[in-house]
């Protein structure tokens, strides 16, 4: 097979060892150090995640020739899974996904349960939310068999952003801070270089599909709970993985700005609701820049070209923003929310109407 799919970076090697009827016992592994099959799944990992195409292309044919009967069969082809689905292969990643189900089921219970997690990103892309969210609670109640990665942080992680999908706020409340201790209980094993956690909160920001289009206030939810980990990334400053953060940081803002600004969804039929709710949107999009802005460093640090950049980036979003939003007060009242700003208390003028004109017609006159 010429192509196969990456997962995840950290899941590489706590999977590959922890594969019991696979390979050999961790102590094994780790007393001679890493397999030269473990490094070249390693280097396969790494070109993924920088999506280094050719270098990835290239990774797997000599991966394929140089191990033709490595015991991680099931493993590759849940790769590869991994690949089709982030080319939006999505039909063809689900069939290959169950099928590497049926074959894992019997003789690879860690195979099968993170081949199974994985399959939840597969149905939300797919609109079959339902589905996703019944293998994540799947996935959660077989955690034994999970790599620690996945258990600790990515599949509550997940499980957040699927109740904030359906407005149970108290339940995805609780599986951010789940995500949040298990976190820090997974860091707190051993001790980490600044480039291996910027490859984690890379990974852990790019874990949640992108904003797809389809409605604001979702991907509005899913992307307020997982950027501060690619702002993390950014102000680690590792190379590649900062400017990588950077791109996609830039790249969801910019689609959340798109459709909270050219009104993507359902239209009601009536401009005026359809100015309301577009002002609503660019007001609650607003709000959650200024969250981002927190995270900019003080001016007294050293900021790095990729942080100036994506501030500034910020800085210019949030001005086209207010922009929008000033721009409908003839049309549409200002909501609660909006006169939280500064920007608009400052700015905001009442405008004459024929009815304040009358009015001041007869007081002209009383006088």
């Amino acid at each position: 097979m010429k192509f196969f799919l990456v997962t995840s970076t950290f899941l590489i090697v706590l999977s590959l060892i922890a594969c019991s009827s696979f390979i050999k016992n961790k102590n094994e592994v780790f007393s001679s150090g890493p397999t030269q099959e473990e490094i070249a799944i390693s280097k396969i990992e790494k070109s993924y995640y920088l999506n280094d195409r050719s270098a990835f292309s290239t990774a797997i044919e000599k991966f394929a020739k140089d191990f033709p009967n490595s015991n991680y069969k099931l493993y590759i082809e849940l790769l590869t899974s991994r690949f089709l689905f982030h080319d939006n292969q999505f039909s063809q990643a689900l069939e290959m996904n169950q099928s590497i189900q049926k074959s894992a089921f019997n003789i690879n219970n860690k195979i099968y349960y993170e081949t199974l997690f994985y399959s939840s990103d597969i149905y939300e892309s797919l609109g079959k939310l339902d589905n996703s969210l019944a293998v994540l609670v799947e996935s959660e109640k077989n955690g034994l068999f999970l790599s620690d990665r996945v258990r600790l942080f990515e599949l509550p992680l997940k499980l957040s952003i699927a109740y904030a999908r359906l407005n149970q706020n108290e339940m995805s409340l609780n599986y951010i801070n789940k995500t949040e201790s298990g976190l820090k209980e997974y860091l707190s094993k051993e001790n980490h270089s600044k480039k291996t956690l910027s490859e984690i909160y890379f990974e852990i920001g790019s874990g949640v599909p992108s904003p797809a289009l389809a409605d604001y206030y979702t991907d509005a939810k899913k992307f307020t709970l997982i950027y501060k980990y690619l702002i993390y990334c950014l102000h680690f400053n590792e190379s590649p993985y900062s400017e990588k953060a950077k791109e996609q940081l830039i790249s969801q803002i910019n689609s959340l700005w798109n459709q909270a600004n050219e009104g993507v969804g359902i239209s009601t039929g009536d401009k005026i609701a359809d100015d309301r709710l577009r002002f609503k949107k660019l007001t609650d999009f607003s709000r959650i820049l200024n969250s981002i802005k927190l995270f900019e460093p003080l001016e007294d640090k050293q900021v790095s070209t990729n942080q100036k950049e994506f501030f500034s980036f910020i800085d210019e979003i949030q001005n086209k923003t207010f922009n929008e939003i000033y721009a409908q007060y003839k049309l549409t009242p200002p909501t609660e929310e909006s006169f939280g700003h500064s920007f608009f208390r400052e700015n905001l003028k009442i405008e004459k109407t024929e009815a304040s004109e009358s009015i001041e017609k007869v007081e002209n006159r009383k006088q």
